[in-house]
């Protein structure tokens, strides 16, 4: 929340600076392309893309669309336990887990002040979202009876997935810098209630043995409690860049 603030009271500063009129595109039949995006490291990427269409002076309409792929694999050293006549090795697969997510958002924003590059807008809206997990590890058992290898084998496999679905709604509040009479950049802050639900929740684990040569398999498919979720509060959006068109 302070960065957003401190985002928003930059912009503010800076409307005294530039001799750009922010008001200038906020007539009817104005438009601009709106993107989104945020790397938080190298396997989390949120983002999404819009349109802000002025329906009538200082008032839009704002769809978008947002996305989020998120990725993570854990990797894991070997290791030993045991006594020398019946040691176990143990190496382990690596662990992955990805999140995929999709969402519509419809807003409609009204500029409240426009103050040489900057625009200071105030709005309500609301979406829906969908989103998706799983995940994938497992690890292996081998023993041995000092030094010499038995012919034994464990594997042991786990696959989890998870299904959710939200919907939501806020008001919002935030500025807007115009870099050039085209190009602007946006900071947001939105107080907004979302309630989830899942789908789905499912963990398959599959146990193998292997002895002789001969391959023992059982597999267990559970079913976790499904679970519904109510979250209220203030929601920070990155930085939004703007292009009238």
């Amino acid at each position: 929340m302070k960065k957003t603030l401190l985002i928003l009271a930059v912009l503010a500063i800076a409307a005294s600076a530039y001799a750009i009129d922010a008001s200038k595109g906020t007539e009817q039949g104005d438009k601009a392309l709106l993107f989104n995006a945020a790397f938080v490291n190298a396997g989390l990427y949120n983002g999404g893309f819009g349109l802000k269409y002025y329906l009538s002076p200082g008032l839009a309409l704002r769809p978008v669309v947002t996305f989020g792929l998120t990725s993570e694999t854990t990797k894991q050293d070997p290791d030993s336990s045991g006594l020398a006549n019946n040691r176990k090795h143990t190496t382990y697969d690596d662990a992955k887990a990805s999140t995929n997510s999709f969402g519509l958002e419809l807003a409609i924003e009204k500029t409240l002040v426009s103050n040489g590059a900057v625009n200071i807008n105030a709005g309500i809206g609301g979406g829906f979202g969908i989103s998706s997990y799983s995940s994938d590890s497992g690890y292996r058992n081998t023993y041995t009876n000092n030094g010499v290898a038995i012919d034994y084998t464990e594997i042991y496999t786990t696959k989890t997935e998870r299904s959710t679905t939200s919907f939501g709604g806020g008001i919002l509040l935030g500025a807007e810098w115009f870099i050039t009479e085209a190009i602007s950049l946006g900071a947001e802050y939105q107080l907004s209630v979302s309630m989830s639900s899942e789908g789905k929740d499912e963990s398959i684990s599959t146990y193998s043995e292997t002895t002789g040569g001969v391959v023992t398999s059982v597999t267990t498919t559970t079913n976790n409690p499904l679970t519904s979720t109510m979250d209220f509060g203030f929601q920070t959006i990155g930085l939004t860049l703007g292009i009238r068109f």
